[in-house]
């Protein structure tokens, strides 16, 4: 690791790290626990990414370290919330991991100002599920298999004091990232 994370738009990849993302995407114990299941060939993917060219309020971002692809956060947002998704590739540092979900929560709840977070987890993920607990969320509902989880910008804000939260903080605060949307 370099300590430089870059959350990088979709759209600026080049091939080459589209080809990454995906590989990292299609793999099958990240389809297990995605909401969309199937593998996604690249001119699949390169059709797709005109349409989220044009969408003002989604973002479908990769995160790197240097140029290197490390996984991939999308959110929506409507009505002062969002609905964000990620994935990282096997074996990676949990403090990076768990540090670009801090870092996405952050620029959403406290940069942007967003009232909520949710997060749509399937039930047998049972690592997401922890995560978000940890992190503060609160399980709203369950249909179908998926639970619907919720994070408040107060929650968020109140989290600052749990001792786990600013150690990591503070490491990734010492880290060099950016939101390149």
């Amino acid at each position: 690791m370099s300590g430089k994370i870059n959350f990088k738009n979709y759209c600026q990849l080049i091939e080459a790290q589209h080809i990454e993302l995906l590989a990292i995407r299609n793999m099958q114990h990240i389809r297990d626990v995605s909401l969309g299941s199937k593998a996604i060939e690249l001119q699949e993917h390169l059709d797709w990414l005109s349409s989220i060219e044009k969408s003002g309020s989604t973002r479908y971002l990769a995160v790197l370290d240097s140029d290197q692809i490390l996984g991939g956060v999308n959110y929506r947002i409507k009505n002062a919330c969002a609905m964000i998704g990620l994935f990282f590739k096997p074996k990676l540092n949990p403090i990076i991991g768990s540090g670009a979900a801090i870092l996405l929560l952050d620029e959403l709840l406290l940069s942007k100002g967003l009232k909520e977070v949710h997060a749509e987890v399937k039930e047998h993920n049972k690592a997401a599920i922890a995560l978000n607990k940890s992190l503060g969320y609160d399980q709203v509902s369950s249909k179908d298999g998926v639970l619907l989880m919720k994070l408040t910008r107060p929650k968020w804000q109140e989290m600052t004091d749990n001792f786990g939260l600013k150690l990591l903080r503070k490491k990734m605060k010492k880290m060099d990232y950016s939101f390149g949307e």
